[in-house]
């Protein structure tokens, strides 16, 4: 049976900030909040955003999506560094310009 007060974080979008240590300092004390939010409540998050390095920081576990489904999901690193779903590894490569 699943708990009915979940609460599911929707953050759509990059984190705005003036320059990339002022990002790196709101991500940190975001991915503070929201662990703290996991613990105490059971809460998630969802993030969209293509902004690899923030997915890298914050995220567990993760969706590659194109056209409106998810190409391939799973352990953070393991999407990341090995997508098996050529439609994900060609759009990773893309936003990773490798």
């Amino acid at each position: 049976m699943l708990p009915v007060n979940r609460t599911l974080i929707v953050c759509d979008e990059r984190i705005p900030a003036p320059d990339d240590s002022m990002q790196v300092k709101i991500v940190k004390l975001l991915r503070g909040l929201l662990r703290g939010l996991q613990r105490e409540c059971g809460a998630r998050c969802l993030f969209i955003t293509d902004d690899i390095a923030l997915l890298e920081s914050i995220a567990d576990h993760l969706a590659v999506m194109r056209a409106g489904r998810s190409d391939e999901q799973g352990d953070s690193a393991n999407v990341l560094q090995r997508p098996e779903d050529d439609d994900a590894r060609t759009l990773l490569v893309a936003v990773l310009q490798l």
